[in-house]
């Protein structure tokens, strides 16, 4: 079969990433091919998603050879320094993109968490807040940027105005609310805690996805004897240990 790098694209869409690493070596083992940037871009995406960082780097740095990356190659390209322990080199290369007028703000946040796996939440900050400065109603850099600056030693007070501003701004995401719930916990202010949470319904309890976060939430409902809402978050609890999902919060 004679493939083309469209073949890698059309894998690369599906989102089978270990179609795309079968396509795309067998098309760069051909020696016509071996310098086509974008197979080897693609190759290097695919082996990322795997978590195979280490090939990752390997095909991302043979692609910039050859073509200009996309941005979100060269966050991979960051991201896939860092795993490897090459940590100044992925800090370096993530303080571009925050430059580049180019990345779209979903790409900033994922640079912050880039960032963050560096161990520089600082950093992780500003690109949080060059994200908000492109679209200052962009409630998930608000929340993210309060999460950083818990890590960097900011004061609660900073911290919690940020994830405030976030829910301010998307009021529905249980997320924040949630988030906003652990800081108030640890601050030994229950009352208002369960405030943010008094209303939830079953979806949005189910919506949750961190058995501590659940924990936290269902003895607040049974501080007021709220039974329904307890049962459902042992209920959605328990649902997520059969599956095998890990607590997500610190």
């Amino acid at each position: 079969m004679c493939l083309s790098n469209t073949d890698i694209e059309e894998a690369y869409d599906s989102g089978d990433m270990g179609l795309v690493v079968r396509i795309a070596q067998q098309f760069l083992a051909d020696d016509k091919n071996v310098d086509d940037g974008l197979a080897w871009e693609l190759l290097g995406l695919a082996q990322h998603q795997l978590s195979d960082f280490e090939s990752s780097v390997s095909s991302l740095e043979h692609a910039s050879l050859l073509i200009p990356l996309s941005s979100l190659s060269r966050l991979g390209l960051a991201y896939g320094y860092g795993q490897i322990g090459k940590q100044e080199l992925s800090r370096d290369l993530l303080l571009t993109l925050i430059k580049d007028s180019n990345v779209p703000n979903e790409l900033l946040l994922q640079v912050a968490t880039a960032l963050d796996a560096v161990k520089q939440p600082v950093l992780a900050m500003k690109a949080c807040r060059r994200a908000v400065e492109r679209d200052p109603q962009l409630s998930q850099a608000y929340y993210d940027m309060g999460y950083y600056a818990k890590r960097s030693g900011y004061s609660p007070k900073v911290v919690e105005s940020l994830v405030r501003r976030a829910i301010s701004l998307d009021p529905q995401c249980v997320c924040f609310r949630i988030g906003l719930v652990a800081l108030l916990l640890q601050h030994d202010r229950p009352q208002e805690a369960l405030d943010h949470v008094r209303d939830l319904t079953a979806c949005q309890i189910d919506s949750i996805s961190c058995s501590k976060c659940l924990q936290r939430v269902a003895e607040l409902y049974a501080s007021v004897k709220d039974q329904q809402r307890v049962e459902r978050c042992k209920l959605r609890i328990l649902h997520l240990e059969r599956m095998g999902v890990p607590p997500d919060c610190e």
